[in-house]
């Protein structure tokens, strides 16, 4: 068992298609001159996540090769995103992803915003968040790694690491919950880390319902 439904979804028996993402060699987040990619395969594959995100549907997974990704994102509902291939799986070879040996980062370094929006019906599966650094003096919803408010979401295989709101006394009471925020929303959480992490209330988690699995904190 991978921990996925497949890009067929039962509640309304609809099937979805895959969009993949790979950063070009050397870190580059252009892809060369020619026919603009696609994202239908690693050959064409999206180079920013965010272009795959604004390319999905619902019921698409989006599937993302490993490299560190300078990004801020905002999820769509009900498109999955997964992350630790090395880019070259086929579609029916989701179980060869390894995501200790294919590290993918979403790094917010420099962007003064957190890194992932989440949305509903959706699973996180396979990142290391990090750098997510809100500014104090913004009262807001929190949530520099991971922010999400009325959905149902599944993060899974992730470590969220040095996320939090900048600033030493003073912050607000509403900067919460440096690793994730989380409000009016029912969150699973497994098998993920969470460490150094800061915020003025919940410096790693800030939520309402959770259920963990095989769940670590330190550092926070």
């Amino acid at each position: 068992m991978d921990g996925r439904c497949g890009s067929c979804h039962e509640m309304d028996n609809t099937c979805g298609s895959f969009v993949f993402v790979l950063l070009p060699s050397g870190g580059s987040s252009c892809l060369p001159e020619g026919p603009g990619p696609d994202g239908v395969s690693w050959e064409t594959a999206f180079a920013r996540v965010g272009d795959a995100i604004e390319a999905a549907t619902a019921g698409d997974e989006i599937w993302v090769a490993s490299g560190r990704y300078n990004e801020t994102l905002a999820m769509k509902d009900r498109v999955s995103m997964y992350g630790g291939f090395a880019g070259t799986e086929a579609t029916d070879e989701f179980h060869l992803r390894d995501v200790a040996a294919h590290e993918t980062i979403l790094d917010a370094t420099g962007l003064n915003d957190r890194v992932v929006i989440g949305a509903d019906e959706t699973t996180l599966d396979g990142f290391t968040i990090t750098n997510g650094q809100r500014d104090f003096n913004l009262v807001d919803d929190g949530g520099s790694g991971l922010s999400c408010r009325d959905v149902t979401m599944t993060i899974r295989n992730c470590y969220f690491h040095h996320n939090g709101h900048r600033g030493g006394p003073g912050i607000p009471d509403g900067a919460s919950g440096g690793g994730i925020f989380c409000i009016d929303s029912n969150l699973t959480i497994e098998g993920c880390l969470f460490l150094d992490n800061l915020a003025n209330t919940g410096g790693a988690i800030f939520c309402g319902f959770l259920f963990f699995v095989s769940v670590q904190f330190a550092a926070n």
